[in-house]
């Protein structure tokens, strides 16, 4: 009987241990639940939809939007980043992604090599079905985020209802089910591949197979200074925001001035500089730099910038960079160059942060009279302050090249680059459609703004689409700029009341409109 008394005594002891463990298992699914379901909510509220049903690709944009990941930078070759299913194909840049096509894959081989065979878990898989293939998604394909899958467990949500396992889940519900199930669910769609984002699992340090250093946090920049001083030539790419550490020193030096490559991957440099002549690319020569944002503090003296120092005679190239950093010192200081002994190509590039120099010349480019050589295409100055005022000499500007850019005319020390655009232009989303003038997407080009938020367009944005209001006779009532979205056509347009809105090309002439392109509506007036 006393046997029989510790048998028991220990299988109690051994559930006490083990309920921790259940208890703990069952709250963190409820958790990944609930987070999937604050996702979807923060998708709608950006949105502006009451409902994601029948808008998948949206679904998916908005859910990448929410949870931070920049689905512009991946080059996923649809029309957009709301049509994923459409022409995926192996994507790169911004976060750190592996994809995984119908080529080489189908659904179930392609979730399986993502984890492993289930030896590891992963975040943020994006399932692309193909167009025209199956009776569920005939005209537009269909996609979807798997939020995560771990010990066998497929954790997700749909826009459009599912039965999975015999169970309904209705749009937007978070759906956990084994691998099994869902590639059950799915398996009448037309797999057209996958993508896996993974935030937490940057890419760091030296990679021999494509010789390129990938850059993960400020030690990761220190690796890159070392690595560019023993091979100037290097490729380098930024995987996530970093922020780097006083007393920092800038990449290249007079001796080996870099003259690699780096894609900031739509990033931000937080940087905190201070010396003699002191840049994030402290020397470069023929150097190619894309993609990146800067912020925070440079303070020195002599070339002192907020992006180059000192550039060689070998051609310098700068896209899509955006500086925003507050930098000081004595002498030449500036937001992108300090002194050029070459030609530097500056293509759709900004500055508005703060470039103040205690004695000598001051620009929110350029900071140095001799600078020349520089040409400059579809940019914008619109710095916070530059002093001393007005910025460079004529002297400065009149070996430069313009074309197609702009400057803020309210700013204090804008350089007069072209045309000056007021703040009412800036911040209502046209700026950003004037600096992608003349490309082919103009919509969806270089240049974007989240409405509301930015007073001006920056690099890379949010796309920003036209809507026109139009009589029957084609005048033009009013024109207004939105990002895409859900919208009330006569709020939108400002007309007032007594109108009726017939959007061209079908949609719906009451409620709310969704629009992802440019669009012409015609307005009638009812009798």
């Amino acid at each position: 009987m006393k046997q029989h008394k510790k048998v028991i005594l220990a299988l109690l002891l051994c559930l006490c241990l083990l309920a921790p463990q259940r208890i703990s298992a069952a709250a963190e699914a409820d958790q990944r639940m609930d987070t999937i379901a604050d996702i979807y909510q923060k998708a709608l509220e950006l949105s502006h939809l009451e409902s994601l049903k029948g808008y998948c690709g949206a679904c998916v944009g908005y859910q990448l939007r929410a949870l931070g990941i920049n689905s512009y930078f991946v080059n996923i070759h649809g029309k957009d980043q709301f049509d994923f299913y459409c022409h995926m194909h192996y994507a790169s840049g911004g976060n750190p992604i592996k994809a995984y096509s119908v080529a080489d894959y189908s659904l179930r081989s392609a979730l399986e090599a993502a984890t492993e065979n289930g030896a590891r878990a992963v975040r943020y898989v994006l399932v692309c079905f193909q167009s025209g293939a199956n009776s569920s998604a005939a005209d537009f394909g269909h996609t979807l985020l798997i939020h995560e899958i771990a010990d066998g467990t497929v954790y997700f949500v749909d826009s459009t209802p599912r039965l999975v396992s015999g169970a309904r889940y209705e749009e937007g519900t978070p759906i956990a089910c084994s691998l099994d199930a869902f590639c059950e669910t799915y398996a009448s769609y037309a797999f057209e591949g996958l993508i896996v984002f993974d935030p937490d699992q940057v890419w760091s340090g030296w990679n021999g197979r494509d010789d390129t250093y990938y850059i993960a946090d400020s030690q990761d920049w220190e690796g890159f200074i070392q690595r560019a001083a023993d091979n100037p030539t290097i490729s380098a790419v930024l995987t996530r925001n970093i922020e780097l550490l006083d007393g920092t020193r800038g990449v290249g030096s007079e001796d080996a001035p870099f003259s690699g490559r780096f894609d900031g991957g739509g990033h931000t440099l937080q940087i905190r500089m201070s010396g003699s002549a002191c840049a994030p690319f402290a020397w470069v020569d023929g150097c190619r730099i894309r993609d990146l944002k800067l912020a925070g503090t440079v303070s020195g003296s002599g070339h002192a910038s907020g992006l180059i120092g000192h550039s060689g005679k070998e051609t310098v190239t700068v896209k899509g960079v955006w500086m925003d950093a507050d930098v000081s010192g004595s002498g030449r200081v500036s937001g992108m160059v300090g002194e050029s002994g070459g030609m530097i190509r500056f293509e759709d590039c900004l500055v508005t942060g703060s470039v103040t120099a205690s004695d000598g010349f001051a620009g929110a480019f350029a900071g140095w009279p001799s600078c020349s050589g520089l040409i400059f295409s579809s940019c914008l100055s619109a710095p916070r302050a530059v002093s001393p005022e007005p910025g460079p000499s004529e002297e400065t500007l009149s070996d430069i090249q313009f074309s197609n850019c702009y400057y803020a005319s309210d700013c204090r020390g804008a350089e007069a680059m072209g045309k000056g655009l007021e703040s009412a232009v800036l911040s209502c989303g046209q700026a950003a459609r004037i600096l992608n003038g003349g490309r082919e997407e103009l919509a969806r080009g270089a240049w974007g703004q989240t409405i509301g938020t930015h007073a001006n367009p920056i690099p890379g944005g949010e796309p920003v689409y036209s809507v026109s209001f139009l009589d029957g006779g084609g005048r033009e009532l009013a024109l207004t700029y939105v990002n895409g979205g859900a919208y009330d056509l006569a709020a939108l347009s400002g007309l007032g009341e007594g109108n009726t809105y017939t959007l061209v090309g079908g949609g719906d002439d009451e409620g709310m409109t969704f629009i992802d392109d440019d669009t012409v509506v015609i307005v009638s007036v009812s009798e």
